[in-house]
């Protein structure tokens, strides 16, 4: 909920001055020194006005997808064997690969996926494969990724309809570092 009385603190947080939000907020910079000061009570029209211009300068500040992307990702293919793709699980430490087909992403293979297997003889990654998770494009908001987040083991981030990278939790609190 947006409270009026935190105008002046989250203005200094975004490193605007008044003159600049007023500007953002289509306000006078005067109507803006007034309210920071608590010398009056603005309109409900004017305050919805800072509260958006707020909200649009914290989401422009806000990282996207492709500042926090691993590029480097490993894949599989449909047809490869599910014990070949443990091992690379194991050997990169990582806990999921997309399984890819023509620059598609199919599904993943997931450490719990494997779990949930008797035996990996004789079975191939889209065997053993579990839906893809959200696929979000390269200038998507860290806001948005951490709900998805909240729900999925990770996000995929496409670029011209091709993968592109890979954002766990872990490289979220990683850039928050």
């Amino acid at each position: 909920m947006f409270e009026i009385t935190t105008v002046k603190a989250q203005r200094l947080k975004l490193g605007l001055t008044q003159h600049k939000l007023a500007k953002l907020a289509g306000v006078s910079q005067s109507l803006l020194a007034k309210l920071e000061a608590g010398r009056i009570d603005p309109a409900y029209s004017s305050v919805r006005k800072i509260e958006q211009a707020l909200q649009a300068a914290t989401g422009a500040q806000e990282p996207i997808a492709r500042d926090l992307m691993v590029r480097k990702v490993c894949v599989a293919s449909p047809g490869d064997d599910a014990r070949s793709v443990a091992l690379l699980l194991r050997k990169h430490a990582i806990s999921q690969v997309p399984v890819i087909k023509d620059g598609c992403v199919l599904g993943m293979v997931t450490e719990s996926g494997l779990l949930d297997e008797d035996r990996l003889d004789n079975k191939a990654a889209k065997d053993v494969m579990s839906p893809a998770p959200p696929q979000l494009p390269e200038d998507a908001r860290r806001s948005l990724i951490i709900s998805l987040l909240h729900q999925y083991p990770c996000v995929l981030v496409q670029k011209d309809g091709k993968l592109a990278g890979l954002i766990t939790k872990a490289d979220v609190v990683k850039a928050l570092i």
